[in-house]
């Protein structure tokens, strides 16, 4: 009887890891982690307590080496399988307010050009919001795209929603995929599923936590606002929406800013890790505030584990 080839975990890395969402979505999928980047303490510690066998670099990735990371994982320049990365995208945001092309965030895509070119990894991920692909900001993407290329990518860029792929939250994001081209693939992306997941959907049993009230004044205008609408047309509360459970979430920003349905508070941290697709095991460190700002800046796991898969099925 012949021998069958054993199986072998393809290998990933994550810069600007966070609390780890991408990471979970990649150990879904089937990869082995070697390496973790972020510069949070905070969320440097959530990562370290639901992975502690990733060895984690907590510091400015622009004083990172790419030869320290070779060094520290064992990996010959080529060997990486895939080289994921999220790098901060507030400057990018379409969010009253916020969208600034010289915001110092905005640069540091420039930091995973210079891993990705240090590393070579076989394929690369990177995601960001969509308001990259508007207005002055598209610069800033075709910038991306050709810095990809230059370094021998085939590069694709879609946007995609997470509730297209079992995340009960509408998460609409950029997510890039290249393969060296030596593999020979060009990017495919995974099939949306057709039946999007409620927050009723994922709420049964779902544990207690700390129920916050709103403010007078954002209680005043939740009894106003209808299920799904938002809750004024300010600056201030542009974000802020009263939920509708028969729908998935809204997007779940770094700041809290999403109201309970049938109570005047907000959605606790366990509601907001279920509409992200996070285990109810996940440990989030730092006070309600900083968790929920952990949520808001990580890629939900599941959508991650249906791009990892796709990449895998290349690989």
């Amino acid at each position: 009887m012949p021998v069958l080839p054993q199986k072998v975990s393809p290998t990933v890395i994550s810069l600007f890891s966070g609390c780890g969402g991408s990471s979970l979505g990649y150990r879904l999928a089937g990869y082995r982690e070697l390496y973790a980047v972020d510069w949070d303490k905070t969320a440097g510690t959530s990562f370290q307590k639901n992975f502690p066998d990733v060895k984690l670099y907590l510091g400015d990735i622009k004083e990172l080496p790419s030869e320290k990371i070779l060094k520290e994982t064992g990996l010959s320049k080529g060997g990486l399988d895939v080289l994921d990365g999220s790098p901060p995208c507030q400057g990018f945001s379409t969010a009253k307010g916020k969208r600034r092309l010289d915001d110092d965030r905005n640069f540091l895509f420039k930091e995973y050009f210079r891993i990705v070119e240090g590393l070579q990894p076989r394929a690369l991920v990177a995601e960001n919001v969509v308001g990259l692909t508007t207005g002055p900001m598209k610069v800033v993407f075709a910038y991306i795209v050709k810095c990809l290329e230059d370094l021998g990518y085939n590069v694709n860029c879609m946007v995609l929603n997470s509730a297209n792929y079992g995340v009960p939250q509408l998460r609409r994001r950029l997510i890039w995929i290249g393969y060296r081209k030596d593999i020979n693939e060009f990017p495919v992306y995974p099939m949306p599923s057709k039946t999007p997941v409620t927050v009723n959907g994922i709420l049964d049993g779902c544990p207690e936590g700390k129920k916050e009230k709103l403010s007078p004044k954002l209680e005043m205008l939740w009894y106003r606002t209808k299920p799904g609408q938002k809750m004024g047309t300010s600056t201030h509360l542009f974000s802020w929406v009263k939920v509708n459970p028969n729908f998935p979430s809204p997007t779940i920003t770094a700041f809290r800013c999403l109201a309970h349905w049938a109570e005047p508070r907000f959605l606790t941290i366990p509601e907001i890790k279920r509409c992200h697709s996070y285990p109810d095991g996940f440990i989030l460190e730092g006070n309600q505030l900083e968790q929920w700002k952990q949520v808001g800046n990580s890629v939900p796991p599941l959508m991650m584990k249906a791009i990892a898969d796709k990449v895998k099925e290349a690989l």
